[in-house]
């Protein structure tokens, strides 16, 4: 929390240097997320004067089947472009890398009534019990990729955000904007990088076990029984859908317009925006594998953006911004990993933990080229969107215990024969999630528009733009084309 407060004491102190360079733009503050790349959001609005309303609606849709994965430097796979070279885009779910099936139960705790589950994971918390399940004791690496799958999606979001800033005096303003989200994934399959038939827990428990057994069957037999044994409400390839508000951000600024700068520099702006973001979105659904919020998650927020423009000629405006969103720590049930050793979108257990969610932040700078013809305009933008790394504290004593149990008392190679403690730590390890590790998108924007010519007898001016997104690269973020068209009026409300 201390480091995201120091961002936003820093764009404040920025934001004071701006002075009368605060822009008169509604901004509809954009809501990206790793799996929808950011929008172009720029709304122009030319009249500042006191008690001037901006009402806005953006309706976009945004839609991935790969996502950007460039962490997998050294991958024992060596199923992904190492990050020192050109990165390449990865099967939609493996964002932060791929599934490991085989690995799926190692550390957790039993859970009752469970016969399958155990099948393939004992986890018995007696060190002297050998672990029998057919995939304990398995090495790191098989065959190389042998229990390793791809998990392909195909996500489709449409979205409708609703925009609305009211002038006030002395260029203040209030701001308040509200999405509605239909969010649908279907197309879920596995692929298997490995071979079919695995050798399975090399200890010699009988003749009943084979010493193979086929990943096609666990998958298509085994691990919907497993998922269903740990509490999920469906397969693991159920089509998700969703729809329903995302997160609503009401905010306040200040804003300053100098439309007679010079002769060279003809126009200079800036604003700034200062609001809270309220979690009323739907949470991410934790006993669906591949299911994901309509906001962000759940998490309340405060938020900060600036932005700064020039005008060159009465034509080419250049323009700036950035901003942050710092989120508040929350307390929820989520499924955490049970072994380092574990990877992908597949997690069994759920405990209580406290999340410090990673701050969210972004810089964008755009050229456009002002109504070159009767009120139409070209905007070429580029955008940087990251959010940091989230940690999560445990609220459960109990989770992990078995595991822990099991390595208390471990045979030393002492001459003496006696016994040493080995401890783990259950932060380290439910940490150690790279679905968590941050994400980023680095996007290009182009966008035409048709702005109504401002008029000093004119209460009323139109905004009508569409826009494209692409984005070229990123890291555990789906990469999400965004095609969106916005429709704005500003009119003159007089109270005075």
């Amino acid at each position: 929390m201390s480091t995201a407060m120091h961002r936003i004491q820093g764009l404040l102190a920025y934001s004071l240097c701006l002075g009368i360079l605060l822009a008169p733009r509604l901004q509809a503050l954009d809501e990206p997320t790793f799996y929808r790349s950011p929008a172009y959001g720029n709304v122009p609005v030319y009249n500042v004067n006191d008690w001037t309303s901006f009402i806005n609606i953006r309706g976009l849709q945004a839609s991935a089947d790969k996502s950007f994965n460039n962490r997998h430097t050294g991958n024992r796979l060596g199923l992904y472009t190492p990050a020192s070279k050109p990165i390449k885009h990865v099967a939609l779910f493996d964002d932060s890398g791929p599934q490991e099936l085989t690995r799926l139960g190692l550390g957790m705790d039993p859970r009752p009534n469970s016969p399958v589950t155990q099948k393939f994971w004992t986890n018995s918390p007696d060190p002297k019990v050998p672990l029998t399940g057919l995939f304990d004791n398995l090495p790191l690496s098989c065959h190389g990729k042998d229990g390793a799958f791809s998990l392909h999606g195909r996500m489709l979001v449409n979205e409708i955000d609703f925009t609305m800033q009211q002038n006030l005096v002395w260029g203040f303003f209030g701001y308040v904007s509200l999405p509605y989200r239909d969010i649908t994934i279907d197309n879920i399959k596995l692929h298997n990088h490995g071979a079919d038939m695995i050798p399975v827990n090399p200890i010699d428990i009988g003749s009943e076990v084979p010493a193979t057994y086929s990943m096609t069957e666990f998958v298509n037999v085994d691990l919907p029984e497993i998922l269903k044994e740990n509490g999920f409400d469906c397969p693991w390839n159920t089509t998700f859908k969703k729809h329903g508000v995302s997160d609503l951000i009401m905010a306040v600024g200040w804003q300053g317009y100098d439309a007679n700068a010079g002769d060279k520099i003809t126009a200079l702006g800036g604003r700034m925006h200062l609001g809270c973001l309220f979690p009323t979105g739907v949470k991410r659904n934790e006993d669906l594998v591949c299911a994901v919020p309509l906001g962000y998650n759940g998490h309340w927020g405060l938020l900060l953006r600036m932005s700064a423009e020039l005008t060159v000629y009465d034509f080419v405006t250049f323009a700036a911004q950035a901003g942050t969103t710092v989120f508040f720590r929350e307390h929820r049930y989520m499924r955490l990993k049970t072994s380092k050793a574990q990877e992908g979108w597949f997690t069994l257990e759920k405990t209580r933990v406290k999340i410090d969610e990673g701050s969210l932040w972004d810089l964008q700078g755009f050229v456009k080229f002002d109504r070159f013809f009767k009120g139409f305009s070209v905007l070429l933008g580029y955008s940087f969107t990251r959010q940091e790394e989230s940690r999560f504290h445990l609220q459960d004593g109990c989770f992990l215990h078995t595991l822990a149990e099991r390595l208390s008392v471990i045979p030393s190679s002492r001459h003496d024969g006696s016994k040493t403690r080995t401890f783990i730590s259950a932060d380290t390890i439910a940490n150690s999630d790279t679905r968590y590790h941050g994400w980023q998108t680095e996007s290009l924007h182009f966008v035409a528009a048709y702005e109504g010519i401002p008029s000093a007898t004119k209460n009323i001016d139109p905004y009508i733009s569409f826009s494209y997104t692409y984005p070229i690269f990123g890291r555990n973020s789906f990469a999400s084309q965004v095609f969106a068209g916005s429709l704005g009026l500003q009119f003159s409300l007089r109270f005075t």
